[in-house]
């Protein structure tokens, strides 16, 4: 192994011998672990829309709940309709067939939208500052920290 001389460390600063690019794109990674107002004004805007966002979902969720329902009666009434003699089995197999997969795409869209409302309810905390904090002290310690390759 021989150490990088890439990402050797002075005082704070990320070494120079990194391609002039990768250097800023470093430095800007640091001074953004470093910026508490980014990540405190990212959670406030995420517990400020969250409220809204969840009141929307629940409008969606209710409408694919009942689109879904809709099309569980219509599935219901064409079999009863077919054991009644009313409907020829061609004329079911078709029609269940649109209805199964206009039902499958209302159930996905349901899944979705359930899965779309639990991330919203989700919203960090500002205690949630302390774990960001912890992460990106993590993050500046990779990116100073000297690097080895294995020589090939």
């Amino acid at each position: 192994m021989i150490p990088s001389p890439y990402f050797a460390r002075s005082s704070a600063k990320v070494a120079t011998g990194l391609p002039s690019r990768t250097n800023v794109v470093v430095e800007q990674l640091l001074n953004a672990c470093h910026d508490s107002d980014l990540f405190s004004g990212a959670v406030a805007l995420a517990v400020e829309k969250a409220p809204d966002q969840i009141a929307v979902l629940d409008e969606q969720i209710a409408a694919a709940e009942a689109a879904i329902a809709h099309s569980a009666a219509a599935i219901d009434r064409y079999y009863a309709a077919f054991e009644t003699g009313e409907l020829e089995v061609r004329e079911l197999r078709g029609r269940l067939d649109k209805l199964q997969e206009l039902f499958d795409t209302q159930g996905d869209e349901l899944l979705r939208l359930q899965r779309q409302r639990q991330r919203s309810e989700m919203v960090p905390r500002q205690t949630d500052l302390i774990d960001i904090a912890a992460a990106t002290a993590k993050i500046e310690e990779a990116l100073l920290a000297p690097q080895s390759w294995h020589a090939k």
